[in-house]
């Protein structure tokens, strides 16, 4: 003879696969639709054998619910030439129906300054710059990636 608590085991498991599933599902869908846009870029440190520039990246989360980031890679271009590589590890919360600006560390060699970066950090000359890259949202079924793609021109008087 089986005892009823047996059988309530597989079920409840079963249970938190399917809500566990529903929420990512929820996270992905919400970080879809989330607007992110070139904040701003500050010179932290320039000089001979790097420079360091902070990346405020504007998030717009138009959702209901809050979103998670938590992990960014990125990669800066400006006219189509690669300067610099990004990351930041520290997860971002974005509270439901607001925009947050997350800061993202940037270390350029001083050989890609050259190419059209400080031309757009000093708006100089007509400049197009994008920033691609991917977001992580971490869930206990493993990193889900999600892309983004940003892209601006810079015309001075």
């Amino acid at each position: 003879m089986r005892r009823p608590s047996s059988d309530l085991i597989p079920a409840f498991f079963i249970f938190f696969i399917i809500s566990a599933g529903c929420g990512t599902i929820s996270q992905r869908r919400a970080v879809q639709d989330c607007k992110f846009d070139l904040d701003g870029i500050a010179i932290k440190k320039l000089g001979a054998k790097n420079a360091s520039f902070e990346l405020s990246l504007g998030i717009k989360n138009p959702n209901e619910e809050q979103v998670i980031l938590d992990r960014f890679e990125l990669d800066i271009y400006s006219d189509e030439i690669k300067i610099a590589s990004a990351s930041r590890k520290k997860h971002s919360v974005i509270p439901p129906k607001k925009r947050s600006v997350v800061k993202i560390m940037l270390h350029i060699p001083p050989a890609n300054l050259g190419r059209g970066f400080l031309r757009m950090i000093m708006k100089l000359g007509k400049v197009k710059y994008s920033i691609k890259g991917t977001v992580h949202i971490k869930t206990w079924l493993g990193s889900i990636p999600y892309s983004i793609d940003m892209e601006k021109s810079y015309q001075s008087e």
